[in-house]
């Protein structure tokens, strides 16, 4: 624990949604400057306040037939080991998942698919310390490949001699 002052500035739809009282938890996703501010806004950053302890939406969707399932279910994921492969490898699968329902390997359409797979594994980014814009640079690093496999296996029609351009 560090005694530092730090300043959060909440922007865009955060400003009127976030309500913060004394001795509440309050967690941020992001990075501080040199000058320990950190801006949290419709594209940066996150904040997390009460409860401390972070709970998917499908935790919460449990919940309809056992609360004390879905509390020990998410309890137990939280205590079993966790590794940048694995994170990495569910979101690549993800993403891969999604353009191939979508048909559609262009790299302005991966994009969409990162950001939002990405988003939607924060828990995990989260418990590894990995700050989101590294997770998201990380997995768009892989894109040639993704669009490699598309180019050669995927065709409206069989191909004799797979095409050597790169998918756009």
């Amino acid at each position: 624990m560090s005694n530092a002052q730090h300043k959060v500035w909440l922007r865009d739809s955060w400003t009127d949604s976030t309500v913060i009282s004394p001795g509440a938890f309050v967690h941020i996703v992001g990075s501080f400057d040199r000058d320990g501010v950190c801006v949290v806004d419709n594209k940066q950053n996150y904040i997390i306040v009460n409860p401390d302890f972070l709970v998917s939406a499908t935790t919460v969707a449990d919940t309809v037939s056992c609360m004390r399932k879905a509390v020990l279910q998410e309890r137990v994921k939280a205590t079993g080991d966790i590794s940048k492969p694995m994170v990495y490898g569910n979101v690549l699968h993800a993403v891969f998942q999604s353009a191939l329902e979508s048909n559609d390997f262009s790299t302005e359409r991966l994009h969409m698919h990162i950001d939002r797979v990405v988003i939607d594994n924060i828990e995990s980014f989260f418990l590894l310390q990995e700050e989101i814009a590294v997770a998201i640079a990380h997995v768009r690093s892989k894109l040639p490949l993704i669009q490699e496999w598309a180019n050669l296996y995927l065709s409206s029609k069989p191909n004799v001699c797979p095409s050597s351009k790169p998918y756009r």
